[in-house]
């Protein structure tokens, strides 16, 4: 909708520390958007706000889809597929962690920044599964 770019790869990034970085792909002109669209992200994914940064995009309407920022329309238009962003993103962590500890990928879950296994007590970090969700294929 609206030419957004559901694709985690380009709007998420986890560094090795665990720090997420969320684009902002819209101006900040007063309405909170530059705050707004990454915590529907950020939300999503189940990452501890503390340890998000979020970095403006640069002009690229191929790249991040369209970045008219007028009318005050970008949380009406961009809820959904922020949300989509942030549950790909979820989703590739959960996947890496599910394949590292040979369990199916329904018995893990994001919760507050990392991925837990709760049958054994395990939990990971998204930093330490960063390069490996990085690989997974976006859901």
């Amino acid at each position: 909708p609206h030419g957004v770019v559901v694709d985690p790869r380009v709007f998420v990034s986890v560094a090795p520390d665990g720090i997420v970085t969320i684009v902002g792909h819209r101006s900040e002109m007063g309405t909170g958007v530059r705050t707004s669209l990454p915590l529907i992200v950020a939300e999503e994914m189940e990452a501890d706000w503390s340890r998000v940064k979020v970095q403006q995009a640069h002009g690229d309407e191929v790249k991040f889809g369209n970045q008219d920022t007028d009318g005050s329309r970008s949380t009406r238009h961009y809820l959904i597929p922020m949300r989509q962003i942030g549950a790909s993103a979820r989703t590739m962590l959960e996947q890496a962690a599910a394949k590292r500890w040979g369990v199916p990928a329904t018995e893990v879950k994001a919760v507050n920044h990392e991925v837990v296994h709760s049958a054994s007590g395990r939990k990971l970090g998204f930093g330490e599964l960063a390069a490996d969700a990085a690989k997974e294929s976006v859901p």
